[in-house]
């Protein structure tokens, strides 16, 4: 009697603990949106413990950090369209198009949108340098799922003086649309433009029940370039202007809507007790949530990669070529020093480039007069099936023409036994 009292007792008590617990969570943590099926089950497309949105920082990293993350070397490769004239701005988006493409680990990418906005990431720089806007060019591209679709350069915009790369966005203040010197985007990424990198995921869902789109995500590589561009205070005016003619400060940046397809972004978090991190808000219109980290952590190290050179600058591809037919084609022997392009080295001896033994004369090629890894093969096939001849050849010889006889064979028999019976044979041999 008194246990069943005191488990009616524990039991009540649970009850009335948990009732408080929820009344307080939906006070105080709890900003979902309950219309929203998808928000409600708390349901991510983005893999289990993936980061999400972008990325800001408490603090830019210290020196050890960033040589804990160093890659020496740059992270892509850019090609860049020349222009004829100067871009235009309508409202805070650039006419740039998909001739301005990015090579990633052999994977291309076309500039799908290019937008001035206000700065979503934060932390990168000392304390004293923030950023006001930020330029961010959005590149996608059909690619393998183990590539990110879609990589974004994030540059930043500050208040200063004396950047050789600000011609881009000053030859937009001038206005001169008959320049016949314009700048393209390639000018931004010049020498010291370092950069960060990380690999993020974005939610997408319907923003209603019954939309019919099922709720995705979108991976995106992300390469911030601290240095940004330096404008003057009039020059950062004068940008804010154009892109919002009745003042007020540019929008921030939003995915484009062709990645979008149809749905919305994910644009707020809240992070639970257990790490886990609940979708709050929908963004019709692409708007990107933001992530805190700390440097110091491991998750850092982890995620980020900082570049020490600029993307360097691809050739642009000869498509004036014109098409020719099969019979207008010559086939021509190969010759590995002579015909090959780049300056290859030799892994055993990485000293001596491909030019350098070219730069040789003719003593190399004198030394090497055609390549004997493509008849080596052959040789040795010749020189097996003549072994083989001689082989069989004294084989036939043998048999045939050097073979004792039968009546040698008697003979020598016939002394390994006794005289009388070595006489008898001898006579044998004789009559036969």
């Amino acid at each position: 009697m008194k246990l069943g009292i005191f488990v009616w007792i524990y039991k009540s008590a649970r009850r009335f603990d948990n009732r408080q617990q929820t009344h307080s969570r939906r006070q105080l943590g709890d900003t979902r949106d309950h219309s929203n099926p998808w928000l409600e089950k708390r349901m991510s497309s983005c893999p289990l413990g993936a980061v999400k949105g972008f990325v800001t920082l408490t603090g830019p990293p210290t020196s050890s950090r960033l040589e804990a993350i160093l890659v020496k070397g740059p992270p892509l490769i850019i090609n860049f369209a020349p222009r004829s004239t100067p871009p235009s701005l309508v409202g805070n988006l650039l006419d740039e198009g998909p001739s301005n493409t990015i090579l990633y680990k052999g994977a291309q990418y076309s500039l799908l949108s290019a937008q001035i906005a206000l700065p979503s990431h934060s932390g990168y720089t000392a304390p004293n340098r923030s950023p006001v806007m930020e330029l961010t060019l959005t590149f996608s591209g059909q690619v393998l799922p183990s590539y990110p679709s879609v990589i974004l350069f994030v540059v930043p915009l500050f208040v200063g003086s004396g950047d050789t790369r600000a011609s881009y966005l000053q030859q937009i203040l001038n206005g001169d649309a008959t320049a016949s010197t314009a700048v393209s985007l390639e000018s931004i990424f010049t020498t010291g433009m370092t950069s960060f990198g990380y690999k993020t995921c974005l939610d997408l869902a319907p923003e209603q029940q019954g939309q019919g789109s099922a709720a995705a995500s979108l991976n995106l590589y992300v390469l911030y370039f601290p240095e940004g561009i330096s404008l003057s205070q009039q020059e950062i005016v004068s940008l804010s202007t154009l892109i919002s003619p009745k003042g007020g400060n540019p929008p921030p940046y939003s995915l484009p809507p062709p990645l979008l397809n149809g749905l919305s972004t994910v644009s707020s978090y809240t992070v639970e007790s257990d790490g886990t991190m609940v979708p709050t808000a929908l963004s019709a219109q692409g708007i990107v949530g933001t992530q805190q980290l700390t440097s110091s952590t491991d998750e850092f190290i982890n995620l980020f990669q900082y570049f020490n050179k600029p993307p360097p600058v691809g050739t642009t591809p000869n498509t004036s070529c014109p098409a020719y037919t099969t019979s207008q084609y010559k086939c021509m022997p190969f010759n590995k020093l002579r015909d090959l392009s780049g300056n290859l080295a030799n892994p055993n001896d990485p000293y001596v480039t491909l030019q350098d033994r070219i730069a040789g004369g003719s003593a190399m090629q004198d030394s090497v007069p055609w390549d004997y890894s493509s008849v080596g093969p052959i040789l040795l096939d010749i020189a097996f099936a003549a072994f083989a001849i001689v082989v069989v050849g004294f084989l036939i010889y043998y048999v045939f023409f050097n073979a004792p006889t039968r009546t040698q064979m008697v003979v020598v028999a016939a002394t390994v036994g006794t005289p009388a019976t070595a006489t008898a044979a001898t006579a044998a041999t004789t009559n036969i």
